[in-house]
């Protein structure tokens, strides 16, 4: 009797992480029923990053290293014997990693049965939160990303999810569609509600009484105010080329500092009838999706269309403590220990950033002083703003004092 590969390939942003980590947690209990989950491998890619097995292998397919691709699989196949294998990893439906599935399995097929299992959530979720994920970690190939969430989408919305049904269909020629199973990501879907016990019936695995369920997601979303701020830190990292691992820590530290909001999905700050317009868009493709493999007519309960009118919390910009916020920030990193000790060539990009970034700042500030004007401030603190605002760019004490002297005195 053939045993199983049950092979994960996401979709990103579809809790792949929380499947992959609690398979990790769960290695020795589900050796016991049986599977197999093999051990996290360091990624080149990611600069020794431990990252799943099956997402390095993606990994190393993305960097052109097949040759070492299929050499790592088949020297962990070679050591699996009477176990059926659960393989993760989510970058196996990002190019060119599908093309090349059949470089990869082409000689297991008659050892293995396959099992693609393949989670999908609502378009407009998926590229909401691939915005976020892009903003507060990102990897190294968009770790400077600044781009807003509505351009975002606009960009990348007419590809992704048709990139997606491509690779499906790729999957389907290569391991037959009776082996394609696409999985809903909808907590009214799944298993008890539960995401973990919804892959793990998937799996054929029934008996969870001897596995560890993680109580708590530490991975908890941001608001939209909090990923504003880290767009303009993103843009100022990427000017100063700071690298992958301190761009990390960075926004980390920034992140720990925030009181984070976000009692609404993500979804819900942009425009309603934006909301509408790319939910309706796309429900084609999911409602293909739906009926070719899983014979009904919709993939998803929620409606977006609907449901935007009753949850509306469209975000309106940036507050004038939130700008002087994030403006502390990108101080701390010019001029900072932040960064190290700058050269000459680094102190002229520091002085030209400072410069540009002002004038950043300073288009959207005023956007702001008209709203505060109309709400009927006195101009005396719009401009003792402006001049704390001015100073947070300026590095020597005695500077910001004459900056704010002159300010001051002109408007008591």
């Amino acid at each position: 009797m053939k045993r199983t590969i049950y092979l994960h390939p996401g979709l990103w942003k579809c809790g792949s992480s929380s499947i992959q980590s609690f398979c990790e947690l769960n290695r020795e209990n589900l050796l016991k029923l049986g599977f197999c989950y093999p051990e996290n491998l360091k990624s080149k890619r990611l600069m020794g990053t431990d990252v799943p097995f099956l997402h390095e292998i993606g990994n190393l397919l993305m960097t052109e290293n097949s040759v070492q691709a299929k050499r790592t699989l088949e020297n962990f196949l070679s050591k699996v014997s009477e176990k059926n294998i659960i393989l993760s990893g989510e970058n196996f439906l990002e190019e060119p990693v599908p093309e090349k599935l059949g470089y990869l399995f082409n000689q297991y097929k008659e050892i293995f049965d396959f099992k693609v299992i393949i989670y999908l959530r609502p378009f407009i979720e998926h590229i909401v939160s691939s915005w976020h994920q892009a903003i507060r970690v990102a990897d190294p190939s968009c770790k400077y990303l600044s781009t807003s969430l509505e351009s975002y989408i606009e960009e990348k919305g007419d590809n992704v999810y048709n990139a997606v049904y491509e690779h499906i269909k790729l999957y389907e020629a290569y391991f037959g569609i009776e082996n394609i199973i696409i999985q809903p990501f909808e907590k009214e879907q799944f298993v008890e509600g539960d995401l973990i016990k919804d892959f793990l019936s998937v799996c054929n695995i029934s008996d969870f009484s001897n596995l560890v369920f993680p109580s708590k997601n530490d991975n908890v979303s941001l608001d939209r105010v909090t990923l504003e701020k880290l767009r303009y830190i993103n843009k100022t990292l990427g000017h100063l080329n700071i690298d992958w691992p301190n761009c990390l820590k960075i926004k980390r530290n920034i992140v720990s500092q925030c009181d984070i909001k976000n009692k609404q999905p993500l979804v819900y700050s942009l425009n309603p009838k934006d909301i509408v317009k790319i939910a309706q868009r796309f429900s084609k493709i999911e409602n293909c999706i739906a009926d070719k493999y899983l014979r009904r007519d919709k993939l998803f309960t929620r409606d977006y269309s609907k449901d935007c009118i009753e949850n509306k919390s469209e975000y309106k910009g940036l507050s004038v403590d939130d700008m002087l916020q994030t403006q502390t920030w990108i101080q701390l990193i010019l001029y900072d220990d932040i960064v190290g000790k700058f050269t000459q060539e680094s102190v002229k990009l520091r002085n030209d950033l400072t410069k540009q970034v002002k004038s950043e700042f300073l288009t959207i500030q005023n956007k702001q002083v008209k709203q505060i004007e109309q709400k009927h401030f006195h101009g005396n603190v719009l401009v003792k703003l402006l001049a704390n605002f001015l100073c947070s760019f300026v590095p020597f004490k005695r500077n910001r004092k004459v900056i704010r002297q002159f300010f001051l005195k002109k408007h008591p």
